[in-house]
């Protein structure tokens, strides 16, 4: 059965092959002690040659390694994960509908402190006009002290109008007239109600 060597994940599979093939590095690696044995000093060593090219060679790649890990855990520190990224966009849409429902009110608090501008500025018109109003009364009232119309001068109305204005305009007294013994002609009403 052939040896193979490849690796998967944590899997070492050799073969016969690369074994056989001094450049390999399973080759090298068929050399390796298991932990805690003492490998044999490099003056020692068979294939030193190899084996100092393949450990720069790791080195290397580990130290170019190491770099690429570094620059990736750099970046990743400014890259948010997706449930973060989901909370802060949960976030901006709150604070964007917050704003939004806070410029509504100030818009309808403008609205409501213009109407009661102008509800103040008519108030205050007609207070003034009310004013205008009393002071004109009380003027009028101050003009005319006492009401009694017996104080005043009057004219006599029947002597001033000719004696055929009465003949012309039905009178009061027409209505007197007709009414006799408490009751009026037709009967309809009666003084003593």
């Amino acid at each position: 059965m052939p040896l193979t060597l490849s690796l998967s994940h944590d899997t070492l599979v050799l073969r016969s092959d690369d074994l056989n093939d001094p450049d390999s590095v399973a080759h090298l690696v068929r050399h390796f002690k298991p932990a805690g044995c003492p490998l044999p000093s490099l003056r020692n060593m068979t294939e030193r040659e190899a084996y100092v090219k393949m450990a720069v060679a790791h080195a290397k790649i580990m130290e170019a390694n190491n770099e690429f890990a570094a620059t990736l855990e750099k970046f990743m520190q400014y890259v948010t994960r997706s449930d973060e990224l989901y909370e802060i966009k949960k976030v901006v849409r709150e604070l964007k509908l917050g704003l939004k429902m806070a410029q509504d009110r100030e818009r309808a608090n403008a609205a409501q402190l213009a109407a009661a501008e102008k509800l103040g500025n008519q108030a205050a018109l007609l207070e003034a006009r009310l004013k205008e109003v009393e002071l004109g009364s009380e003027l009028d009232v101050m003009a005319i002290s006492d009401f009694s119309v017996g104080k005043h001068d009057l004219p006599q109305i029947s002597e001033d109008l000719p004696e055929d204005f009465f003949a012309k305009v039905p009178s009061v007294a027409d209505d007197v007239m007709k009414y006799s013994g408490g009751q009026f002609e037709d009967g309809e009403f009666n003084i003593e109600e």
